[in-house]
């Protein structure tokens, strides 16, 4: 179970509970944010220790210190891995350029990629719910995973629907990987509380549409 239990002070095991390991998936989950740059393996390792540290700081001054509501880590995870991984681009930028040839097939995907990125979308699709909901409050999983799925669905049909619209009556796959996904995120934070259907939907279409735009 998650809840502490009396440990011996002699006791010298590392012991763990059911909730320790979806915590532990949440911090890999922060780091894949951002090792999408084109960065060595030495890079990526020195990238991923600071991260760590930085995000626990993060994660103790949101949740332990400012009493935030973060169940889905919307604030903690999702909105701190984009401005770490915007800040690593723009410290490696001048680097990257100074040092390295840019050719044009290194700013695109390929459909490789597009491919393989789809399948992890359609995973994390099926996967959010459960995500979002397993330190969720007792009491409030279902209704986080609830909410969860009506807010990814409500995502996955408007990120066809804008794409549509603004990318000339095509789909683009980039959008589609992006946005689908955007109703799980956007509910991170709130998907415990009592909303009502309508307004997880509606959050989940104008995160797509936002996504896209």
């Amino acid at each position: 179970s998650g809840e502490n239990v009396d440990r011996d002070p002699g006791d010298n095991w590392v012991h763990m509970t059911s909730i320790d390991v979806p915590k532990t998936d949440i911090e890999v989950k922060n780091l894949g944010y951002s090792h999408f740059v084109h960065d060595t393996p030495f890079e990526l390792l020195i990238m991923a220790i600071f991260e760590v540290w930085i995000y626990s700081i993060n994660w103790y001054v949101c949740i332990l210190e400012l009493e935030a509501s973060d169940p889905g880590g919307g604030m903690t995870i999702h909105l701190f891995g984009a401005f770490f991984s915007l800040g690593v681009t723009f410290s490696m930028s001048s680097a990257f350029a100074n040092h390295k040839t840019i050719h044009s097939d290194d700013l695109s995907s390929n459909y490789r990629s597009d491919l393989f990125a789809l399948l992890g979308t359609a995973f994390l699709f099926v996967f959010f719910p459960s995500f979002n909901a397993a330190l969720a409050p007792n009491g409030t999983q279902h209704r986080a995973a609830i909410n969860t799925i009506l807010g990814l669905v409500a995502s996955c049909i408007f990120s066809f629907i804008v794409s549509r619209t603004f990318r000339r009556k095509h789909f683009d796959m980039r959008d589609i990987q992006n946005a689908s996904l955007a109703g799980g995120i956007a509910l991170g934070s709130a998907h415990s509380l009592v909303i009502v259907p309508a307004a997880a939907l509606l959050c989940g279409a104008v995160a797509a549409t936002l996504t896209i735009i």
